[in-house]
């Protein structure tokens, strides 16, 4: 609760993805980062946060839970569902949280796919990086390591089932992740197959995404700032 006093708003719905997300920042590992089982989920933070009444930061703690971002299984994942959630006025893309590594139906996948990692196996094609089900569409994220025949033949495997299973599936490179021209392209394209226009009634919009994505480097860095 102390955090959710002293960090700034976006920064705590950063730290609060974190926290239930599959994965641990590890600097010396060449992603950046190893998989493990999240630390906690967004019902225990409401139970926490609901036994805080009164606290410092809890008014902000509220304020941030509807907005965790639950079962990212990298920092680009987590950073991926905050700018296509998060409403305009916060910089974002207003398409509400997704569900993130589930299948289809909305089942987590999450441990499963901690647990797969950890053995090298793999799991099915039925699971998505980040699903909107009321929408019928998903975002797919191809990091920097994703080639090779046997990743791209897996990765044609997964759109195909998926869309048998009616979800539009819409690509996001690494490179279109970090860049904001090139991201809003990907969001436009979602929002096409979704049959859900954009609408943005903020005038400074772009200041505010550059505001949110400057906010979101923590997620890869582990660097929060402290007011």
């Amino acid at each position: 609760m102390q955090l959710a006093a002293e960090l700034p708003f976006l920064e705590l719905v950063a730290l609060a993805a974190e926290l239930c997300a599959g994965y641990v920042l590890r600097p010396g590992d060449d992603r950046g980062f190893s998989w493990r089982h999240p630390v906690t989920t967004r019902r225990s933070l409401e139970r926490f946060v609901a036994r805080c009444e009164g606290a410092r930061g809890v008014r902000a703690a509220r304020r941030a839970l509807p907005l965790v971002a639950e079962g990212a299984l990298s920092p680009p994942e987590a950073k991926t569902a905050l700018l296509a959630a998060l409403s305009t006025r916060r910089g974002g893309y207003g398409c509400g949280m997704p569900l993130i590594n589930c299948s289809p139906d909305g089942q987590s996948r999450v441990s499963e796919l901690v647990e797969a990692a950890d053995s090298g196996r793999g799991v099915g094609s039925y699971v998505c990086d980040l699903l909107w089900p009321e929408r019928g569409v998903a975002l797919e994220y191809q990091g920097r390591e994703a080639h090779g025949t046997e990743r791209l033949v897996r990765d044609a495997v997964r759109q195909v089932r998926l869309g048998a299973a009616g979800i539009d599936v819409v690509p996001l490179t690494h490179e279109q992740l970090n860049d904001a021209l090139l991201f809003h392209e990907v969001m436009m394209a979602l929002m096409r197959k979704s049959g859900t226009p954009w609408r943005c009634t903020v005038p400074d919009f772009a200041e505010r995404r550059r505001v949110l994505r400057r906010a979101l480097r923590c997620l890869s860095t582990g660097a929060y700032h402290l007011r």
